[in-house]
């Protein structure tokens, strides 16, 4: 998904304002990650404001591309993973909805001795 379609996608889902506060903060890397370079948490989540309270942007981002809150699975809101393992990534593309110990169970790649 480029931005121009995220763009258009929060559009109509009505979220045109809180989508372009957070566009105006992203930098698009070469590995195609969306990253935030707004203000962020000690572990490197980005953090914006958003009805009202400050939220984690890559659930704002899920949240308004999606056009639907984020669901909920045994009384607990389900996590947003990132497919990319970069906190700081906002990208629709790299974002998927998981149960909490669906999420919690997956690790970074080891990188392999050349």
């Amino acid at each position: 998904m480029t931005l121009e379609e995220a763009r258009v996608r929060a559009h109509a889902n009505g979220y045109a304002r809180a989508f372009e506060r957070i566009a105006k903060r992203i930098e698009i890397a070469a590995d195609g990650c969306w990253l935030w370079r707004g203000h962020t948490q000690r572990h490197g989540y980005g953090q914006v404001w958003f009805r009202g309270q400050a939220r984690w942007v890559h659930r704002v981002m899920f949240t308004i591309v999606h056009g639907r809150e984020i669901r909920r699975y045994r009384r607990k809101t389900m996590h947003i993973d990132h497919q990319c393992f970069v906190h700081r990534c906002v990208c629709p593309d790299h974002l998927q909805e998981r149960t909490p110990r669906k999420n919690s169970g997956r690790h970074r790649p080891k990188e392999r001795a050349a």
